[in-house]
């Protein structure tokens, strides 16, 4: 099992029209991951896990960055749910996805298939849950959420 060097309780989340991916961490230690509230409020899902989690540490992509490609609705989202967890005085830490891609693209990781397997190979207890190669019609499999939550916090750690 992979450690990260934070030994906080640190959960990373991933909202979308589906719901909200998440990861958390706690001593360093991936201790749960998933998706929870498909069509429900992304702030009642955040407040719900902030309080079964009782993270330190809230790490979610900065929807304000440069070249975000989130729509409107979904940056108000993000930015709405930094506010929430801040209030309660949770440290927010917030990634562009652009920093995380480029940060990737060094690696000569191209995209989200090869992120979650290289991901994977660090975490092997979410190995099972890698989505298959998407074809090109094919919608973006929900797990893949949970690997994008987890690229951001490991841009951060």
């Amino acid at each position: 099992m992979t450690r990260i060097f934070d030994h906080r309780s640190i959960l990373a989340i991933d909202p979308d029209f589906r719901g909200v991916a998440f990861v958390f961490f706690e001593n360093g230690m991936l201790l749960d991951w998933g998706t929870r509230g498909r069509g429900r409020n992304e702030l009642e899902v955040l407040d719900e896990m902030l309080d079964r989690f009782q993270a330190d540490v809230l790490v979610i992509e900065d929807g304000e960055a440069l070249r975000s490609e989130r729509r409107a609705r979904m940056r108000r989202a993000l930015r709405l749910m930094a506010k929430r967890a801040a209030a309660r005085g949770i440290i927010v830490q917030k990634i562009s996805r652009h920093e995380v891609r480029r940060s990737w693209r060094e690696r000569d990781k191209t995209n989200k298939h090869d992120v979650a397997a290289a991901i994977a190979v660090s975490f092997p207890e979410i190995e099972p849950y890698v989505p298959r190669k998407r074809r090109t019609w094919d919608t973006e499999d929900p797990r893949t959420g949970v690997f994008d939550a987890m690229s951001l916090l490991l841009e951060t750690v």
